[in-house]
């Protein structure tokens, strides 16, 4: 037998035996270390918070309304939470909040199956000391209208992955980047918005992978960046609130740079432009180039940054742009 139809026997046979379970009325569900269920629904108004479970995993249908929080304290294991199957469909328009404290171990936040639709508030919180904490939402279908908040105490070599590999997702809401490096998958769709937190960064890894120009990637705080793999097509990237310490930058050596009278600012790798739509008011004699670190896991890049030595000339939040909220804490037992 094959591993991939051995592997699909065992997830088949795994779903099978795990129970639905249909949350109706606050609930606790303390010190389970291993939590598994099939289809899950929790209903409008109901907080369901599972304590210091380690490992959860859900293998069917995942339907929120409510408040669900995953949370563990545990210093030896952290919190494993998985929505995962082959047809199953993600839909939360309520809470979502798996947070893990200081461990030996990662963090693991994984949602797959085929349907992905958030049009509510989803956080992932995590430390970044030891390990790789891994972060993907990677259904088939995505479509995010609401918030996603992916955070850490510290930067590490962990990347965020959304959308299917060579996919694309639709992105009408916030993701938020604290601590953390977004890598792109796929094309990029929507009019939604990207918040750059404080050594936040989004990897542009195949522009050839289109982004659409009305996604907005915003500089909310201070070290972020923005890396665009130099062997990408053109395109043009709409970027707000650049200024700092923040950085836009490619994989190699930039050649030259410009910045335009209608607010574009250009960036060349030999004879390949890249856009980055930044607005108007800036000064470009007050824009400079550096040796780009684009933080843990990325690398830096000799000569490959762009920085502005002052704040941007508007700092004002895009209105797709919804604040990023802080990590909520779960109730008291």
């Amino acid at each position: 037998m094959k591993l991939t139809s051995l592997f699909n026997t065992l997830f088949l046979v795994a779903s099978a035996l795990a129970s639905d379970i249909h949350i109706t009325k606050n609930t606790d569900t303390v010190g389970n270390s291993e939590v598994n269920y099939g289809d899950v629904t929790v209903d409008s108004g109901i907080t369901w918070n599972l304590v210091d479970a380690e490992y959860v995993h859900f293998h069917g249908d995942f339907d929120n309304e409510g408040d669900v929080y995953v949370t563990s304290d545990s210093a030896s294991c952290a919190v494993n939470f998985k929505i995962s199957g082959v047809n199953t469909k993600t839909t939360n328009s309520g809470q979502i909040v798996v947070s893990s404290g200081d461990s030996f171990t990662s963090p693991v936040f994984r949602i797959g199956g085929n349907t992905f639709e958030n049009t509510g508030k989803i956080f992932f919180g995590g430390y970044g000391k030891t390990g790789l904490p891994i972060g993907e939402i990677t259904s088939s279908s995505f479509h995010n209208n609401g918030l996603i908040a992916l955070y850490q105490d510290k930067r590490n070599s962990g990347l965020v992955k959304l959308g299917a590999f060579l996919g694309s997702l639709t992105n009408d809401g916030t993701v938020c980047l604290k601590n953390q490096a977004f890598s792109q998958q796929g094309r990029i769709l929507g009019t939604g918005c990207f918040d750059i937190g404080e050594n936040g960064n989004v990897w542009i890894k195949s522009a050839a992978l289109s982004i659409t120009e009305t996604q907005n990637f915003y500089f909310s705080s201070t070290g972020g960046s923005i890396r665009v793999e130099a062997v990408s097509a053109p395109q043009t990237f709409h970027v707000s609130n650049w200024g700092g310490d923040n950085v836009i930058g490619l994989s190699l050596p930039i050649s030259e740079f410009g910045y335009s009278e209608d607010g574009i600012l250009t960036v060349k790798c030999g004879l390949l432009p890249f856009y980055f739509d930044i607005g108007t008011g800036y000064d470009f004699n007050k824009m400079k180039q550096v040796t780009a670190d684009f933080g843990t896991g990325i690398g830096t890049v000799i000569n490959g940054g762009i920085v502005y030595q002052d704040d941007a000339p508007s700092s004002s939040r895009p209105s797709i742009c919804a604040t990023c909220e802080d990590l909520p804490s779960a109730p008291s037992l």
